[in-house]
């Protein structure tokens, strides 16, 4: 985001927000590197594994990937939380059918996580229910104190098969304690980004789920974050609620993806196909 762009969307004067984008790159550890280096670090192999939904791996051009930061944005009952359920199911699957054979941590901080959701997508997937769960490292997070020690503590896991770190929601919790102290809201913001991008450079997959607010301009819905976010994520997925159990899954920002779309319904066995 433009120093100018970010000035007219705050109401505040261009060097002011020249000043606020400054920080944040140094909270987020933004770096320059000769392009010798760049090469090298993006040739670093990657694995995929799959979402379960084959018009949703084809969209991510062929599944989750590991070394990643994927955001998932969208309003409520979109599908957000649905999805990092599910994925918390295949990224076990055998890697014949398109896991990963690993371990998950979640780390709730709205509450949503539900143990027999789990046990229902893992019946679908031909996974024992109770096998699923023990593979699962569960937080449930109160504060930003909490949720920012949870990931730290995260690290430590990527050593013993984790390959899937859940954080659900990003911005709730800063929300709430900060308010209305942007500075203070895009440091604890960037604290958790700099952490989650650690997790993803150290080869998990680092799936955070995000808030939408309307832009008063143009009424579209936009993930909040400010400018900590978009330069943070690897990928950033919008979800939105269509008619009945029918989602869209939108990709809005990718380093490597085109944009692009994908329609995926939600059952009782989780997240599936539009036949």
């Amino acid at each position: 985001m433009s120093s100018r762009r970010l000035a007219e969307a705050l109401g505040i004067d261009e060097p002011t927000a020249e000043g606020l984008i400054k920080r944040a790159r140094e909270m987020i550890g933004l770096e320059l590197m000769d392009l010798l280096e760049y090469l090298e670090r993006n040739r670093m192999r990657f694995d995929i594994f799959t979402t379960g939904s084959h018009a949703l791996d084809n969209l991510l051009g062929g599944g989750i990937p590991t070394h990643h930061l994927v955001e998932l944005a969208g309003p409520f009952g979109s599908g957000k939380t649905q999805l990092c359920h599910q994925l918390c199911v295949t990224v076990q699957l055998p890697q014949s059918e398109g896991g990963l054979e690993s371990g998950a941590v979640f780390i709730d901080a709205d509450g949503t996580f539900r143990p027999e959701r789990i046990i229902r997508i893992a019946k679908r997937f031909k996974l024992d229910g109770r096998s699923v769960l023990r593979r699962i490292l569960y937080a449930r997070v109160l504060s930003f104190a909490e949720q920012y020690s949870a990931l730290v503590r995260s690290r430590k896991f990527l050593e013993k098969g984790i390959r899937l770190v859940v954080l659900d929601s990003l911005s709730g919790l800063v929300r709430e304690e900060f308010g209305g102290d942007l500075i203070r809201r895009q440091e604890a913001l960037a604290r958790l980004l700099m952490e989650a991008r650690s997790l993803a450079e150290g080869g998990a997959s680092v799936v955070i789920t995000n808030q939408v607010t309307v832009n008063m301009k143009t009424g579209e819905l936009v993930p909040v974050g400010g400018l900590i976010l978009p330069q943070a994520v690897d990928i950033r997925i919008l979800l939105l609620k269509e008619k009945g159990d029918r989602r869209e899954a939108r990709i809005v920002h990718s380093v490597v993806l085109p944009e692009g779309k994908a329609t995926f319904r939600i059952l009782d066995g989780g997240i599936v196909d539009v036949e």
